[in-house]
């Protein structure tokens, strides 16, 4: 389903902004929540939109990147379907190849050593033997943000803002912008209108 038509199914089912505005309590909703920027492809929400979600799919926080999203796209009027579309890109099947690219890009940008796979397949298996409980939790969570942390955290900021510019820039020089329709409308009236008065008076006076 497109936007336009999801946006087209919404209000056909009573889901507008029109009719929301009416109640004060759903007031808000159709204010922000059904901002057309939202949910319709044009260039500057689109553009907007990738670069949110660029930045949210890059985050280390599976499952918590939509929720962390979507207060960014209410307030700069991102479209969510893009954001969304590059959120889901990043689930368990590719976060963890994707964090260990981003670890080493943030060891080679701060030139920090990385970590030997000896080491980390050892605290994998402390946090596998020990399973879900606290100490095991812990002792992950630890080297996590003790270890490797802060590489794995300045790669992921670098990918993301480095696909989200890159994609924000080109959606903009590249996506051709409708023509307006308020002005080739002033041409058609302008080219059909009746000539003035004051022409048929000035050409009769010229014969």
């Amino acid at each position: 389903m497109s936007s336009f038509r999801f946006h087209r199914w919404m209000n056909k089912h009573g889901v507008s902004r029109r009719k929301l505005s009416q109640n004060k309590m759903f007031a808000w909703l159709s204010n922000h929540l059904l901002c057309k920027d939202l949910w319709l492809f044009h260039r500057d929400s689109l553009a907007r939109g990738w670069l949110i979600g660029s930045l949210a799919a890059s985050n280390p926080f599976l499952g918590f990147q939509i929720a962390m999203a979507m207060p960014f796209n209410i307030f700069f009027r991102g479209n969510i379907l893009v954001t969304i579309f590059l959120i889901l890109l990043t689930n368990p099947a590719t976060i963890i190849p994707f964090c260990i690219f981003a670890y080493w890009l943030g060891c080679q940008v701060l030139r920090e050593d990385m970590l030997s796979t000896a080491l980390i397949g050892e605290q994998i298996n402390i946090f596998s033997e020990g399973g879900m409980s606290f100490a095991a939790v812990q002792s992950a969570w630890q080297f996590l943000w003790g270890e490797i942390g802060v590489p794995l955290l300045f790669g992921c900021l670098s990918i993301g803002l480095g696909v989200g510019l890159i994609g924000y820039f080109l959606i903009m020089l590249l996506w051709k912008t409708a023509p307006k329709r308020h002005v080739s409308a002033h041409k058609h009236h302008v080219r059909n209108a009746p000539p003035h008065k004051n022409d048929n008076h000035s050409s009769s006076n010229g014969i």
